[in-house]
């Protein structure tokens, strides 16, 4: 099996911390000392989920070049469950007047089995009809985002976004009764620039409403509306309804072994709840 260098998110967590303190050491509010700037979020999506994916290989000693592996459906096939939450964690500071900076981390593991109702080929391995094929699937994401905005009529804040994003798949697959480490198994992170638009419209006093859109130039994009309820004045509850797809088609890098390629394409929605801390 080849081996594949890890590159963990944690790595990429501490680097988006460090930005993200030193931008804030950095600022010069213009608002009121006593005002929040900086906020703390906790996301929960109740999602809705549609995976199709696909692990192609190479083949070095027949025709000499890729070999496309079984597009799955991982939802009917694999047995992976349609609905499983994606959690997450936003932390943003406010810089002077217009600007912003923003970090925010999602995660969702799946798992399941299923008997096989055909042949599937995953990363040069074959797995046949009739067996049953446990499988895991994890889909964490990082972006960091800066952000300018002003305020449009009297009350609305219009703004937009510009960072980055990195896309993680784990993809795990092996035949009951035998070892994980005997089926195949992939992880590969994508990274790529992201431009947003965001809106904040008060409602009414302790009511807001948010909207907001980000994309990348490969499809991918996260979309989402909702209104922010001010519980009291550093807190505040909300709700709304968020939609995501992630595309994901990248070649691994090995030391040892063969090459292969993780083909993935997600669209998760459903409804989204958050709890905001600002201080």
């Amino acid at each position: 099996m080849p081996i594949r260098p890890t590159r963990p998110l944690a790595l990429q967590l501490v680097v988006a911390g460090t930005l993200l303190h030193a931008a804030t050491a950095q600022a010069q509010p213009s608002q009121g000392s006593d005002a929040p700037r900086t906020w703390l979020q906790l996301q929960g999506v109740a999602a809705h989920w549609q995976m199709q994916t696909r692990g192609d290989s190479f083949d070095f000693f027949g025709s000499g070049g890729a070999v496309q592996g079984t597009p799955i459906n991982t939802e009917d096939e694999l047995g992976l469950p349609r609905r499983k939450p994606v959690v997450g964690l936003v932390v943003g500071r406010r810089i002077g007047q217009h600007w912003r900076i923003e970090v925010e981390h999602t995660q969702s593991q799946r798992q399941g089995s299923a008997v096989l109702g055909r042949e599937l080929h995953v990363d040069g391995m074959a797995y046949a009809a009739g067996s049953t094929l446990e499988s895991k699937v994890g889909l964490t994401t990082l972006g960091v985002l800066g952000g300018w905005s002003t305020t449009v009529g009297e009350a609305t804040e219009a703004g937009v976004l510009l960072g980055g994003q990195w896309v993680r798949v784990t993809r795990r697959l092996h035949t009951r009764g035998t070892p994980a480490s005997l089926g195949s198994e992939g992880l590969e992170t994508a990274t790529e620039p992201v431009l947003g638009l965001f809106v904040q419209h008060p409602l009414a006093p302790q009511w807001r409403l948010d909207g907001r859109i980000t994309a990348s130039p490969a499809g991918n994009y996260q979309a989402t509306l909702g209104v922010q309820w001010l519980l009291q004045r550093k807190l505040s509850l909300g709700a709304g309804y968020r939609v995501t797809r992630h595309k994901l088609d990248v070649e691994s890098f090995v030391i040892l072994g063969f090459p292969s390629n993780m083909v993935v394409d997600a669209k998760v929605h459903g409804p989204m709840f958050s709890a905001t801390l600002a201080f």
